[in-house]
This record gives structure tokens, C-alpha cells and sequence, in this order.
């Protein structure tokens, strides 16, 4: 069996860049991901926020 791209791939979980970290890490928790990708009003991706930012950004 061949596999595709499609087999492998995941679900992206966006948010918005004006979202609260907290906000950010209930959707990052609910959605069981490893990261968010930050997009802007059009959709257009902005950046990557991964957990251990987040992780990071709440200790300090």
C-alpha cells in the first residue's frame, strides 16, 4: 500500500493573533495539538505558536 500526503497529514488549529495566551492554550489543549498556526483576517498565516512557547510564556 502507498501512502500519500493525505494519509499522514493533520488538521491545522488557527487562532487568531489578537487571542489571549490563555484563550491560546484551552484551544491548544481541547484541540491536542502541538501547535497553533496564527492567522491573520484573510486567513493568511502569520507565524507558529508551539506548546512549548506557550508553556514558556506562562511560567515566566
Amino acid at each position: 500500500m502507498r501512502l500519500t500526503v493525505a494519509d499522514l497529514m493533520t488538521t491545522a488549529v488557527t487562532i487568531s493573533p489578537q487571542a489571549t495566551l490563555t484563550a491560546a492554550l484551552k484551544l491548544l489543549i481541547s484541540s491536542k495539538a502541538q501547535e497553533l498556526y496564527v492567522v491573520g483576517p484573510r486567513k493568511k498565516l502569520l507565524g507558529i505558536l508551539p506548546d512549548y512557547e506557550l508553556l514558556k510564556a506562562q511560567l515566566a
